[in-house]
């Protein structure tokens, strides 16, 4: 799946909220981060009791966006979403390795003196975290999301 949001529309709006932390990223990884975000948010339909408003505005299309009630275009809270949630996974790798091995099993981890304990898989957030990480990611694609007895709880 190719992103919501390509690296010039990702470098317009991230560059005016964080400079150098994301223009200095080479845009091999830029490119990565926003193509695994965008399928982050494709993937949020997959959870139990949470679904995107209305429909694919094409039933064959593989993405979920746009959407009957966005019109023919992406919206662009949904390209902002998607560049937030990029530019956690650039800046936050120590906390998605960290992640990664709790979900594979790992406990605890040690380095000389210094040791981490880790919480269970089963402790991780759930829901719409999941996926996205970042909060304002979250907040950005929220009106979008419709919850069938279930409510966003963090």
């Amino acid at each position: 799946m190719n992103s919501y949001a390509d690296t010039t529309y990702a470098d317009e709006y991230l560059s005016q909220m964080y400079g150098e932390q994301w223009t200095g990223i080479d845009m091999g990884k830029k490119q990565y981060a926003l193509n695994h975000a965008s399928l982050m948010i494709d993937l949020i339909p997959s959870i139990e009791g949470i679904k995107y408003k209305g429909h694919k505005t094409n039933p064959y299309q593989e993405a979920e966006f746009p959407r009957n009630i966005t019109g023919d275009e992406v919206p662009e809270r949904v390209k902002q979403a998607v560049c937030q949630e990029a530019m956690y996974i650039v800046s936050a790798e120590e906390d998605i390795k960290r992640e990664q091995a709790i979900r594979s099993g790992v406990r605890s981890k040690s380095a000389g003196s210094a040791s981490e304990s880790y919480a269970s898989a089963s402790e991780l957030s759930g829901g719409i975290f999941k996926y996205l990480k970042s909060d304002i990611a979250v907040s950005l694609i929220a009106p979008y999301i419709t919850y069938k007895g279930a409510y966003p709880i963090r």
